[in-house]
């Protein structure tokens, strides 16, 4: 999947300029009326016993993009003495 092309020169224009399409830095701009005031919670059903993890708790996507800003990639080194 390739990354999306930005040109920061039109990122930092379109963000800087009073339009319907501003938005914070690092962030997609949406016009403001799509943008949702409240987030969307999924609604889980109860575990149908014990020992089943809680899917809520640690939050795992494994999609094939790349890594978001403040995201650091999952990396294991394997050393042998």
């Amino acid at each position: 999947m390739e990354p999306p092309k930005i040109d920061p020169s039109d990122d930092f224009i379109y963000r800087s300029q009073d339009t319907p399409y501003q938005c914070e830095f690092l962030k997609m701009c949406c016009p403001h009326d799509k943008v949702r005031s409240l987030p969307v919670v999924p609604v889980m059903a109860p575990a149908p016993g014990c020992g089943y993890s809680y899917p809520g708790g640690v939050f795992r996507e494994m999609t094939g993009t790349y890594a978001d800003f403040g995201e650091f990639p999952w990396m294991v080194a394997l050393l042998k003495k």
